[in-house]
């Protein structure tokens, strides 16, 4: 009787489990690697880049990556609705597999698509519970399916490109920082605060096989977003001075000319920015102090180590205030002055929205003080007798594409 019991009771525990029975397979479902999102003719359309993960397996393997040809890396799908969400679903009807968006690593949006209402956009794709936080967000002016078609060099996969992984090469290199989704919204809803979405573009014949020339892509601007509006776009050229308040750079690249002619070059780690507020006779103007240190990489005219912290902290001066002077010739505030005011001093920021006198002028940046600190000299292989001490009192004016 108690065997009995003790079998009844071990069915009906087996039956009441649940088991995996809606379980799906891995390999049964398509994972998508970036989106972009474009917006003609009162439609939106979306791309969805999905993975082809046999060819991932094989680069991780140590297998053949197979170059630019062998094995397609990433398909990509399209969409068309009236809204965001029946474009995807537009997707969805036409895919062979279940789409799975946890593995979202890129948004790309078009000039359309950012015009049309960043705010409403991001807010329909975070809804979702399979899309985290954590994407990385882009502008472009390049037909977005060209962007997502671009396989990167010596890879079959996009997994390890700018698109999906830009901190690699933004910690080698760094010029124009990448924003992912949480921290561009914490940004977007400050007063009078400017975002920055980098803006890919493809690059071409800067990397080439025996055979051929390959396309690559690479950031070469930022589309300004401020109050969840586009406010407009600057190209890299016009933006040398940003970087220096971002504090997550950890190579920044600093030519120093001397009588026309690059003399050093240096390498610059971690700055650290201040931006204060001055009030004179009822004015507002602002105060930037930058502090940053590096190493001499180059030095192709030999010079003392005070001369070279001076004419360097003199070079970031020119950077800063070129790129505030090109700003204002656009009406960007791309320092977000007046989201410092709004947050140390808020009562005069308060007035000064409600009079509409939160206005960009030249006389807004008073000063830029700067502090260099060299680390790093490297070896000694010039004359003692040939080192330059010092130039000239009258300053040099320093090209900031140099």
């Amino acid at each position: 009787m108690k065997k009995w019991l003790s079998r009844s009771l071990i069915v009906m525990l087996l039956v009441s489990l649940t088991g995996c029975w809606d379980m799906r397979e891995l390999e049964h479902m398509f994972y998508v690697h970036a989106l972009g999102v474009d917006y003609k003719n009162n439609r939106y359309e979306v791309y969805a880049q999905v993975l082809n993960f046999s060819t991932l397996a094989k680069q991780e393997s140590g297998g053949s990556s197979g170059g630019q040809g062998e094995q397609v890396g990433a398909w990509v799908g399209k969409g068309v609705g009236s809204t965001l969400i029946s474009a995807i679903h537009n997707l969805y009807a036409t895919a062979q597999r279940r789409i799975y968006w946890g593995h979202l690593s890129a948004i790309v949006f078009s000039k359309e698509a950012l015009n049309k209402g960043l705010k409403e956009t991001l807010d329909s794709l975070t809804r979702y519970n399979e899309v985290r936080h954590i994407v990385w967000l882009y502008g472009t002016d390049k037909p977005i399916e060209e962007i997502l078609n671009t396989t990167p060099v010596m890879e079959s996969t996009p997994v390890y490109s700018k698109l999906g992984d830009p901190k690699e090469v933004f910690e080698q290199s760094s010029f124009i920082e990448p924003i992912r989704i949480n921290r561009f919204m914490s940004q977007v809803y400050e007063p009078n605060r400017t975002a920055f979405l980098p803006n890919l573009t493809i690059s071409q014949e800067q990397w080439t096989d025996p055979k051929e020339s390959h396309t690559s892509l690479s950031i070469n601007g930022v589309w300004l977003i401020q109050n969840w509006q586009l406010k407009g776009n600057m190209f890299a050229e016009e933006l040398p001075g940003i970087i220096w308040f971002s504090e997550d750079a950890n190579r920044i690249l600093l030519t120093i000319p001397f009588k026309g002619k690059p003399a050093i070059t240096m390498t610059m780690k971690q700055p650290n920015s201040k931006i204060i507020p001055i009030i004179q006779d009822g004015k507002v103007a602002f105060q930037i102090n930058i502090s940053v240190e590096g190493s001499i990489t180059s030095k192709e005219i030999p010079m003392d180590e005070k001369l070279i912290e001076r004419r360097a902290a003199e070079a970031i001066e020119t950077e800063i205030r070129q790129t505030f002077e090109k700003a204002l010739q656009k009406n960007h505030d791309v320092y977000n002055l007046f989201n410092t005011l709004y947050r140390k001093d808020f009562r005069r920021w308060n007035q000064m929205a409600k009079s509409h006198s939160l206005t960009l002028h030249p006389d807004l940046l008073k000063k830029v003080q700067v502090k260099v600190k060299v680390f790093d000299y490297g070896k000694a292989i010039s004359n003692p007798d040939e080192i330059i001490k010092s130039d000239s009192k009258k300053k040099e004016k320093i090209p900031i594409n140099q």
